[in-house]
């Protein structure tokens, strides 16, 4: 038994060889979801009786579950208990020292699988669970469902597409993540609701700007751009439309620093000999790789003394937001004249 990729996840479920106990968690949850909607119907069939199956909720307790899979299947070979959003770090030890010995021993009979849809685990307080991890890849198995990068959405974009009668290419596809985020979730009901816009057509540039929907980090990257194009009513209408949807002050400056912070990063790389898409495996970029990509194209636009001169002028933005120095709208005001000032003197013009 082990911890399985979501390739050799599907090839288990497919050969029928089911493990007694498993563990399905990880950051995407749509993943989490689907796999486990996944395995429960290969254990029982699509239309699963309630003798073959319990859904416990994460109020559940031990006891309540170890009598869920003492039952014995009816119109299965096996039967399916699935305990949703158990928080095992809520357990006490000696409960916990209870929970793995009676999983190291379930009924033959039994699937017991534990997934957490919804909950996240704070990586800071994650000491039973990794206890209990431990143990399931022992006498389980264990599926941790990572984020996928941006290219590995695309393609899930143009299959559910596909799937309901229409196209997307790949410049499309990523156009959408870059406007709705990485959330599976979110950019499958994003799909659904173009394909319906579209019928059975084409998911056009056009399409997804008049229907899709933009996240808090889309529509402040967007005012990131108009600031790099030095397009300064654009870059004052964004502001305006950000404090209209009511967004928060330090959150519009930490995504607007981020646009600047990668563009810094990027140019720095470079220098040193390196790819700008190396940063991924330093940096959290999994899953935005467009970001480096942007930082590549827009770096050109700022010598090095611009680039320093910038981060220092956020710098001094973030520290007059956090000490309630003058209006918070009047603070981010300044700093984009602050920063067009510095790229208009930047590039002689």
């Amino acid at each position: 038994m082990a911890v399985l990729n979501e390739q050799d996840f599907k090839k288990e479920i497919l050969s029928g060889n089911f493990s007694q106990l498993y563990l399905i968690y990880g950051e995407e949850k749509y993943l989490v979801k689907k796999y486990t909607e996944y395995l429960c119907s290969k254990l029982i069939g699509k239309k699963s009786s309630d003798f073959d199956s319990d859904i416990l909720s994460s109020d559940a307790d031990l006891q309540s579950i170890a009598d869920a899979t003492e039952q014995l299947p009816l119109m299965s070979e096996k039967r399916c208990v699935c305990v949703n959003d158990f928080d095992f770090e809520s357990l006490s030890e000696s409960d916990l020292k209870s929970l793995i010995a009676f999983c190291s021993d379930l009924p033959e009979s039994t699937v017991l699988i534990f997934s957490q849809p919804t909950l996240t685990s704070d990586s800071k307080k994650t000491n039973k669970t990794k206890k209990f991890s431990t143990m399931a890849e022992k006498v389980g198995t264990v599926l941790h469902c990572e984020k996928r990068g941006e290219i590995a959405l695309e393609r899930n974009i143009i299959s559910w597409a596909k799937k309901l009668g229409c196209e997307i290419d790949e410049i499309n596809a990523a156009k959408l993540v870059a406007s709705c985020g990485t959330d599976m979730n979110t950019l499958e009901n994003e799909t659904q609701k173009l394909c319906a816009y579209v019928g059975s057509g084409v998911i056009t540039d056009d399409a997804i700007k008049a229907v899709a929907v933009k996240n808090t980090e889309a529509r402040i990257f967007a005012l990131s751009d108009s600031i790099i194009r030095r397009d300064y009513n654009s870059a004052y209408k964004q502001l305006d439309l950000l404090f209209y949807q009511r967004e928060k002050p330090e959150v519009i400056l930490g995504v607007l620093s981020s646009a600047f912070v990668d563009i810094y990063r990027v140019r720095t790389a470079i220098e040193s000999g390196e790819k700008a898409s190396a940063l991924k495996d330093i940096f959290p970029y999994k899953g935005k790789e467009f970001r480096l990509r942007n930082a590549e194209r827009d770096m050109k636009q700022y010598s090095n003394k611009a680039i320093s001169k910038i981060l220092d002028a956020i710098a001094y933005a973030d520290i007059r937001l956090k000490s309630n120095v003058g209006n918070q709208r009047t603070v981010l005001e300044m700093l984009i004249a602050k920063i067009l000032l510095i790229v208009k003197e930047d590039s002689g013009k």
